[in-house]
């Protein structure tokens, strides 16, 4: 964001650090350290090639998808004479830096496809929404980590699914927290456009419909499509993979738009899946609106948006397929609030009087836990799975990419653990769910645990609505006002006494430190 200070009458407001203030209106603007930096190397560039030599190659190693620098966006775009000179052959940088990754050993027909893809992107899309797409490399990150929800997604579809009669009855994938929703424009290419009807990007930071994207929000342009000024022409001119058209604006005004050609549409959708009036919103107008199954993808998901991922499944019968990637514990807080999150299961047809001799063994070990054996030796149904706080929240959390907390080699156990309830918690049978480590983290990360859950038979059709999402208690079970504020003085009590502890180690540490250096000085 850019750092605007007012002018006093005492004089100009000073300048942050290695920052030189640039007049605007009557303010005085401050450029980030990033653009300042890329802005001055454009300029030499173009000094240098007025002058007739060569234009200095710059010192820094690549740290950006295609080329060097710390950043890029479209200032630097138009600071250039050629974008394409400054940043090579992007697609093959991107193969390479993928080659060494697990995408290219575990699933390398996934990787020459989304290669093949990315060519495609490359040729069709504006520069601004190009270079959008691969900046600073994360779209080779985000492809290696969801290529194993690709290839189930994929084999899903055409193996479980495949193509119904009725084309209203194609499969509907909604992408839980998709973020700038790289998996779904990569299975939008890859997946059968007469077995998928759409691809729903959800997020909380998609602007509203019909709105312009604010600062903090998610560009959408890569999803519906582009429009520039146009300094030269007076025409609108509309372009995608198959046709073009053009025409001038009522007003005389030129412009230049860009519409995707997306073989499978992408919708995007501004959701918090955490509020339970936003559900039943969710409910109206995705799960009731359409017909066919829905294959619900939650790819990093942190803490509590897991339990609202397996929630979505266990409440629709239309809900064919689950792929849920956790990718960090919930926070301590939820101690306070909540003993146990609670995943009400429901009694289907054949499982009732389960003996316990069946041969599904892991199954009866699951039920057998929470559940009474009856006089006639069958297990009795468990009513719900249960969750335990305590068991599986972190005291720590991420603030600005970094780490606050134990150890996270620490928390590998609780990590387990947490993965292992999620399982537990869909409610299908065990043959059709399972948790898979895979390892997809190369520098040392835990999380590679993938919970997949695959229905026999789902419905077609929308069912009534259920629990939160037909406007329903809370199921979980929570803690007395009273009860939380104790567990929370009792928590500082001991992060006090923890401190102080601390300190007193660290200055016995000192000291000790300071008498051998003493006694090595004599």
């Amino acid at each position: 964001p850019v750092r605007v200070a007012e002018s006093g009458p005492g004089g100009a407001a000073p300048a942050p650090p290695g920052g030189e203030p640039q007049r605007a209106g009557g303010k005085k603007t401050y450029l980030p350290r990033e653009k300042r930096s890329m802005r001055g190397k454009a300029k030499k560039k173009r000094d240098a090639e007025k002058a007739g030599g060569p234009p200095e190659e710059p010192d820094d190693n690549p740290m950006v998808a295609g080329g060097p620098g710390e950043d890029f966006d479209a200032e630097i775009e138009k600071s250039v004479d050629d974008p394409d000179d400054a940043w090579g052959d992007t697609v093959t940088w991107l193969e390479q830096e993928m080659s060494t990754m697990r995408i290219a050993t575990d699933y390398p027909d996934i990787l020459s496809k989304c290669v093949e893809v990315l060519r495609k992107w490359r040729a069709s899309f504006p520069k601004s929404v190009w270079v959008r797409v691969i900046k600073s490399g994360r779209i080779a990150k985000e492809l290696n980590e969801c290529a194993p929800v690709i290839d189930r997604v994929v084999r899903h579809v055409e193996e479980t699914v495949g193509e119904p009669k009725d084309p209203n009855e194609r499969v509907n994938v909604v992408d839980l927290c998709s973020g700038f929703g790289y998996l779904g424009m990569f299975l939008s290419e890859l997946l059968d456009p007469n077995k998928v009807k759409m691809i729903v990007l959800l997020d909380k930071q998609w602007p509203m419909h019909g709105d312009e994207p604010k600062p903090h929000q998610i560009n959408w342009d890569h999803v519906y499509g582009v429009t520039s000024r146009n300094e030269e022409t007076n025409e609108t001119k509309t372009t995608d993979a198959s046709s073009s058209a053009t025409s001038v604006t009522d007003d005389g005004s030129p412009t230049t738009a860009w519409v995707p050609s997306w073989p499978i549409p992408l919708r995007t959708r501004k959701m918090d899946i955490k509020q339970a009036g936003q559900l039943r919103q969710m409910e109206t107008h995705v799960f009731q609106k359409f017909s066919g199954p829905f294959c619900i993808l939650a790819v990093h998901l942190c803490g509590t948006l897991s339990v609202k991922a397996v929630e979505m499944f266990n409440a629709h019968d239309t809900a064919s397929m689950l792929c849920l990637k956790p990718c960090c514990l919930p926070e301590w807080n939820h101690t306070y609030t909540h003993d146990n999150w609670v995943f009400p299961r429901r009694e289907r047809e054949g499982e009732k009087g389960l003996k316990s001799e069946s041969s599904d063994e892991k199954e009866k070990a699951l039920r057998a836990e929470v559940a009474e054996t009856a006089g006639d030796g069958t297990l009795n149904l468990p009513l719900a799975h249960r969750i335990p706080t305590a068991e599986v929240c972190a005291p720590g959390k991420w603030k600005n990419n970094k780490w606050i907390g134990p150890p996270r080699a620490h928390l590998r156990r609780k990590f387990e653990l947490w993965t292992d309830h999620l399982c537990r918690a869909v409610d299908v049978s065990a043959e059709e769910k399972s948790l898979e480590s895979i390892k997809i983290q190369e520098d040392g990360g835990h999380q590679n645990a993938f919970v997949f859950a695959e229905r026999r038979f789902f419905a077609t059709t929308p069912q009534p609505p259920r629990g939160r999402y037909g406007g329903g208690e809370d199921p979980h079970d929570t803690v007395s006002e009273l009860e939380s504020k104790r567990r929370r003085a009792a928590d500082r009590k001991r992060d006090k006494a923890n401190g102080e502890r601390s300190k007193r180690l660290e200055e016995e540490r000192a000291k000790k430190k300071e008498s051998e250096s003493d006694a090595r000085a004599e």
